[in-house]
């Protein structure tokens, strides 16, 4: 592993939120946690998507997973491997998550997301889960 850290999902909310009735539910000022309402059930895999050892790597993975591509043609992967691939638009989620390396594993631990940047050199010798 390269680097890890985590990303705290955590906001502050900006205004009080009321459900279709009207009736109040949050207020102003409290804290959320998206990951406590709507777990992260599959890790997240960012590669690249032409280099052939980040796909070998992520389409080993056991563990289930949403493979994101910041480069390369998902619609051509999805008819080559039979499954879906995604792409990371203008690096938005990269860029909200703080990653600067590929491939990159996110997966939840507790209320934060790990983000592990990987040298698959090593991880090839110990895919570790």
């Amino acid at each position: 592993i390269s680097r890890t850290f985590y990303y705290d999902q955590k906001l502050t909310l900006s205004e009080d939120l009321k459900h279709h009735e009207g009736q109040l539910f949050a207020t102003k000022g409290d804290k959320a946690n998206p990951l406590e309402i709507i777990p992260l059930t599959k890790e997240l895999l960012f590669i690249d998507g032409e280099d052939e050892e980040h796909l070998n790597w992520a389409l080993s993975r056991t563990f289930p997973s949403k493979i994101i591509l910041v480069k390369g043609q998902p619609l051509k992967l999805e008819e080559r491997h039979h499954r879906p691939f995604y792409f990371d638009q203008l690096g938005l989620l990269t860029g909200r998550l703080g990653i600067k390396q590929v491939p990159a594993r996110v997966f939840q631990e507790g209320t934060r997301l790990k983000i592990e940047e990987l040298n698959i050199n090593i991880t090839r010798s110990s895919n570790h889960e």
